[in-house]
């Protein structure tokens, strides 16, 4: 497909472009992907789009995709064996990742 966001940019999309253009020009297989708070910014509607593109092209080429979200209503659809919830700022997050495998 073509690369989507042509025109004017605005701020939301100065944060996707370089991810969008990674995934659509990019080489990249057989890899981890990890966007961090993958709906900054963009509104549900647009995360939601945004998270379906994330997963659509990170499959193409064999790689893992690993997003996280500080709003949980935007993964719905995924399907709960590919979710893993991490709550608690004052925990140890390498311990939350661990407990939650």
């Amino acid at each position: 497909g073509s690369f989507p966001f042509n025109g004017v940019v605005s701020d939301n999309e100065k944060f996707i472009r370089p991810i969008l253009h990674d995934l659509y020009k990019g080489e990249i297989k057989n890899s981890i992907i990890w966007v961090d708070d993958f709906a900054l910014g963009l509104d549900d509607s647009c995360a939601r789009e945004f998270l379906s593109v994330l997963i659509k092209k990170s499959l193409e080429r064999d790689n893992q995709l690993i997003v996280s979200a500080d709003r949980e209503v935007l993964l719905q659809g995924v399907g709960s064996e590919s979710i893993r919830v991490l709550r608690g700022q004052d925990t140890n997050f390498i311990q939350n990742v661990i407990k939650s495998l």
